[in-house]
């Protein structure tokens, strides 16, 4: 399998440094702007998809049909980290209400511990991960796929097509993928 791993396109909540998880704000007019440049460059340089696939988040999904695919293949393995009742919140509003968490949020994936504000835990999030690279390997086996996620996501995935496993340790050394960044590995044969 050939996989295609593309972040969603830059939401208005990203440019204020507000807190999505599983909410979701607009795509912002430039963003969409680059989106139709990229399809344009994926048409330009012959690249095509077997298949499709997209967290079931409003801007991944966005960002998929903007890219000219209709038929997606919705994984809800591969969804935002969730916030919990942080979610809507800014940044800087985390920092001040939960100071440790918001380090570990970050830079220390191994300590975060989201439960005070209802989050969803990194183990529960590599779970996810693993499960999803697992069933598109069986389920698209020789196949060429994009897969359109989300930053913190898309790390774990990272992470795990880079160890096998998700590794807290390297999780929070790999950067969090900007807006349309697109990342291509090969697994398997």
């Amino acid at each position: 399998m050939e996989l295609f791993i593309l972040r969603h396109g830059k939401t208005e909540w990203n440019e204020l440094q507000i807190l999505q998880g599983g909410l979701d704000s607009k795509l912002l007019y430039n963003s969409i702007l680059q989106i139709l440049n990229l399809k344009e460059r994926f048409n330009n340089e012959k690249i095509s998809f077997d298949v499709v696939c997209s967290s079931p988040s409003t801007r991944a999904i966005e960002t998929v049909n903007l890219l000219g695919y209709q038929n997606i293949k919705i994984k809800k393995e591969f969804a935002e980290l969730k916030m919990g009742e942080i979610q809507g919140k800014t940044y800087a509003e985390f920092e001040s209400t939960y100071p440790t968490e918001y380090v570990n949020y970050f830079n220390n994936a191994k300590s975060y511990d989201p439960k005070e504000f209802s989050g969803e835990s990194y183990h529960s999030l590599i779970e996810r991960i693993e499960s999803g690279i697992e069933s598109l390997k069986k389920e698209y086996f020789g196949k060429k796929v994009l897969l359109v996620s989300h930053g913190i996501t898309i790390q774990g995935v990272i992470s795990y097509l880079n160890n096998g496993y998700v590794d807290l340790e390297d999780f929070s050394k790999i950067p969090v993928p900007d807006n349309l960044e697109l990342y291509i590995f090969k697994i398997g044969g």
